[in-house]
């Protein structure tokens, strides 16, 4: 019976063949596969938000609020002068340090 089963490809339905074969899938079925070649780790980039004047000048006015600064020490139009500006702008522009 057996040399015939495989001979003709047959599917043994006999309980411990059934057993064997519910077995062996379960444990194919269990085994993890790996996504060690399809997965990489994706490095963070700095997200630089682009220096306008407006953008500053908003960011002042808020740390100004905040820290409430903002009728003691710096009136806020100082940030109007051109002196203040060009300050900004070459601090904006420095790369390194």
């Amino acid at each position: 019976y057996l040399q015939w089963c495989k001979a003709n490809k047959f599917v043994l339905m006999l309980l411990s063949d059934a057993q064997e074969c519910c077995l062996a899938a379960a444990t194919a079925n269990a085994k993890q596969g790996t996504l060690n070649n399809h997965v990489w780790e994706v490095m963070p980039t700095e997200c630089v938000i682009p220096y306008t004047y407006q953008l500053f000048c908003e960011a002042l006015v808020e740390w100004l609020i905040c820290t409430n600064q903002a009728c003691c020490c710096i009136p806020i139009q100082a940030v109007d002068h051109l002196t203040f500006k060009k300050m900004i702008d070459v601090a904006s522009h420095a790369t390194k340090g």
